[in-house]
């Protein structure tokens, strides 16, 4: 057993297992990693056990017409609100109640998944401990120019401000603000994958460098396999991975004026090694696609579907904590045809 260290704890949904031993709580993450995929995982264990994340994914639900509850989804429809979280990085919990104020006095309907309708989902907030970046996820073509304009001037240490209408493929449909520059030396994953977990981050790059150079599939924007998929790296963020995406798609890349690496494969070129970010991509691959594969991912069921439909032989299962405390942790599934 352990003492809970945050005050809404047994009523957030976020945490489950601060009442719990650290080992108790990676041995049942362990268990249910072996139950589900047939293999015992590998653990890493997570580097911090309190404000470690440096990114999070805030709903919004207008709870009243002065008051809005901004925080963690318990059921569809509710949303937990909180003023501080203890798994945030500082600056993050420091936005919190400016972010809740500035919601609360913007007159902007917010999305009630029952009905169908509203058009502000939530905020995403991440940060480098200096300087904010912040999504506005919406579910319908709109520029929240009020609300971005109050963010942006209001709160500090906020840099930019992008809006993402949110969907099966994620799009950015606009930005305010400078978006790169608080994190151009960050050392994001070379598997599309981030977590908000940077510390935890630099484990996963240790535990796989032998396969970065995989070619990377369903890591940037996922196009199907008959046009281009690309794999954009070295540090960027979503929001420039899916630029530099787009770049590659429909227009022509100088090489020689790109800072980071690019894969890029078409059907014509059949690659023998796949990185596969199983939590975008779980479809069925072509049998001349691939011969070794790592699989990426924190939705073990759509990693499940895809080991499944490729008929793929697992030789070694990793299991990062990357969310202490939390039921979510990122998999790496080692595989072969």
């Amino acid at each position: 057993m352990a003492l809970p260290f945050c005050k809404f704890f047994g009523e957030c949904p976020k945490c489950l297992y601060q009442d719990i031993d650290y080992d108790e709580q990676i041995s049942i993450k362990g268990n249910l990693v072996e139950q589900e995929i047939g293999i015992k995982p590998y653990i890493i264990r997570g580097s911090k056990d309190r404000f470690y994340k440096y990114r999070v994914v805030f709903q919004i639900k207008r709870v009243s017409p002065k008051n809005v509850a901004l925080g963690y989804t318990l059921d569809r429809g509710f949303i937990y609100g909180v003023d501080f979280c203890p798994i945030l990085r500082p600056k993050i919990n420091d936005t919190i109640k400016p972010l809740n104020k500035i919601l609360s006095s913007e007159n902007i309907s917010t999305w009630d998944p029952n009905e169908g309708k509203g058009k502000l989902l939530g905020i995403t907030v991440m940060t480098n401990d200096e300087n904010l970046i912040i999504s506005l996820n919406v579910r319908r073509r709109v520029f929240l120019k009020s609300l971005t304009y109050k963010v942006l001037y209001e709160i500090g240490g906020v840099m930019g401000i992008w809006w993402v209408l949110k969907d099966k493929i994620n799009l950015v449909i606009g930005s305010r603000g400078s978006m790169f520059l608080p994190f151009k030396d960050l050392k994001i994953s070379p598997f599309g994958v981030y977590p908000d977990n940077l510390e935890m981050l630099m484990l996963i790059w240790e535990s796989l460098e032998s396969y970065k150079d995989f070619t990377a599939l369903g890591t940037g924007l996922y196009f199907p396999l008959n046009n281009i998929e690309t794999y954009v790296e070295k540090d960027p963020l979503v929001l420039r991975e899916i630029e530099e995406n787009y770049r590659l798609h429909y227009g022509k890349l100088n090489y020689e004026l790109t800072p980071f690496m690019t894969f890029i494969y078409s059907s014509k070129n059949k690659p023998k090694n796949l990185t596969v970010n199983t939590d975008r991509f779980n479809e069925e691959l072509p049998e001349d696609f691939g011969k070794t594969f790592v699989l990426i991912g924190s939705r073990m069921r759509k990693m499940k579907k895809f080991l499944k439909v490729n008929d793929l032989k697992i030789d070694k299962v990793y299991l990062f904590d990357t969310d202490p405390h939390t039921d979510n942790f990122t998999l790496v599934v080692i595989s072969h045809r």
